[in-house]
């Protein structure tokens, strides 16, 4: 049940970095591809010898919808309900910069190659009562709708 508790905490953490999402000036760039409907479709643990999870069999749903004027929402579907969030981004050198309504500011790298979008993040999952887990890299997989 590890991985169901960790998945519940990357989605929750995932809702406030793209709450705030903020695109790039320009407009022939990656902004432009971003733009769209995006739905998590897996999440990879490269930590953990690239383990993959699927976040569906675990009840979870995360859609992010990326907007030309550089303003983002994101919805997490979970056990515990539905929440949504709302904010800018921009892109910038290769990560994705996302300011929520609520005011926190996030930085990711992020990899967008045809229609999947990857954001690679960093969490402490030992405060969630994981021990032995620490600093763990998550990498989370959109599949452009």
């Amino acid at each position: 049940m590890k991985t169901k508790k960790l998945f519940t905490i990357l989605f929750s953490i995932l809702i406030l970095i793209v709450a705030g999402c903020d695109k790039e000036e320009n407009p022939t760039g990656p902004e432009n591809d971003i733009v769209g409907t995006w739905v998590l479709t897996k999440v990879i643990l490269p930590d953990y010898g690239n383990m993959e999870v699927n976040p569906q069999p675990l009840g979870l749903q995360m859609t992010l919808k990326v907007n030309s004027d550089k303003t983002f929402e994101m919805t997490v579907v979970d056990p515990d309900g539905t929440e949504t969030d709302k904010g800018t981004w921009s892109i910038s050198n290769g990560k994705i910069t996302i300011k929520s309504n609520t005011g926190e500011t996030l930085v990711f790298d992020y990899e967008l190659t045809g229609n999947q979008l990857k954001i690679t993040m960093q969490f402490d999952v030992s405060e969630f009562g994981l021990s032995g887990m620490g600093q763990t890299r998550v990498i989370m997989v959109f599949t452009k709708q």
